[in-house]
């Protein structure tokens, strides 16, 4: 009798996680649209598999938990682990409490990972203050290696724009931005096998630091032009936020900047093509970015050539570049 209540409470608690889990996924993605992408790269990393994503606020655990095909296991801080109000959510997943500085604790990690899963560790081991990526901790690229895991790169964007991140400012913060999880490709940890001692565990961190910047890169829109990310800029900062500010501290706010790129852009339509390299030599101030986003807007790609470098070296570059065009002033010429 006491087998069949404990199989009957082993099913109730499964059944109210899932109810708990399905409840809190349509939550999220109902108030922040969450998407999930490279979804095929988590299927195909295997069977023994360290998710490595960027920390940018404390909604990236349970966003984790909730959009993985699987539930995975969590190393997070002992600290972390005995705030009040993170204690009830323990219960919803496998969490080892590690401190990332020790490796004797890394070696229960090692143990547990060796029987196989998935496990997902920050490798900041904390939430960023500033957006990019902190210090990594060369802990988990020792983990990686004992136990021969795959490591997965998870890219979250759009928790920084949270009013409950740690930026302090450094975000426009909203109270329902846009998120997306991106999965990157898997990678096998490459270390040389004669690289031994300190000198090892330095390449591991490095290598976990080429990867998460990596991951940034290849999961942003890197294809778009200079100008598409200045007007993507524009609505996530605001239109009237200062952006470029020149020598004589002349300011220029997202809008005027736009406009003012619109409107020289199309001064320079007609005597350049589309796909042209046109030079650029003027004067740093606003008026030249200005010009360089418009000409990004119709399509030209703007050169800037160093006139400090002397006239050999500009009719060199301009040369290589095989621009036929230049843009400058008579004023700033004869100055």
């Amino acid at each position: 009798m006491a087998g069949k209540n404990h199989i009957e409470e082993h099913w109730l608690v499964t059944k109210f996680k899932r109810y708990v889990f399905a409840f809190g996924k349509f939550v999220l993605r109902l108030l922040f649209r969450v998407e999930v992408r490279g979804i095929e790269h988590y299927h195909a990393a295997g069977d023994r598999v360290l998710i490595l994503p960027n920390h940018v606020s404390l909604l990236d655990p349970p966003l984790i938990a909730l959009f993985l095909p699987e539930s995975p296991s969590f190393v997070i801080a002992p600290l972390v682990a005995k705030w009040w109000w993170v204690r009830p959510f323990l219960i919803f997943a496998r969490t080892f409490p590690i401190d990332y500085m020790s490796f004797f604790a890394m070696k229960g990690l090692v143990t547990e990972l060796r029987k196989g899963g998935r496990c997902v560790v920050f490798p900041e081991g904390r939430v960023s203050t500033t957006g990019g990526i902190m210090k990594i901790y060369d802990g988990v690229g020792w983990v990686a290696e004992k136990t021969g895991a795959v490591l997965l790169p998870l890219r979250i964007e759009g928790t920084q724009f949270l009013k409950a991140s740690y930026h302090d400012g450094r975000f426009p913060s909203r109270w329902f931005p846009k998120i997306t999880l991106t999965f990157l490709p898997p990678r096998n940890i490459e270390i040389p096998k004669e690289i031994r001692g300190h000198q090892r565990r330095d390449h591991m961190r490095l290598f976990l630091e080429d990867l998460m910047r990596d991951a940034a890169y290849r999961a942003s829109d890197h294809r778009k032009t200079l100008f598409q990310a200045v007007l993507e800029a524009r609505d996530a900062y605001g239109r009237g936020k200062i952006i470029a500010m020149d020598i004589t501290r002349k300011a220029a706010s997202y809008d005027k900047l736009i406009t003012a790129s619109i409107v020289l852009g199309n001064l320079f339509v007609p005597i350049t093509q589309k796909g042209e390299n046109v030079g650029v030599v003027l004067p740093s101030s606003i008026a030249t970015v200005g010009l360089i986003l418009g000409l990004s807007y119709q399509g030209r790609v703007p050169a800037m050539l160093n006139f400090s470098a002397g006239a050999k070296s500009m009719l060199a570059c301009a040369a290589i570049a095989k621009i036929k065009t230049v843009v400058t002033s008579h004023r700033f010429v004869e100055a």
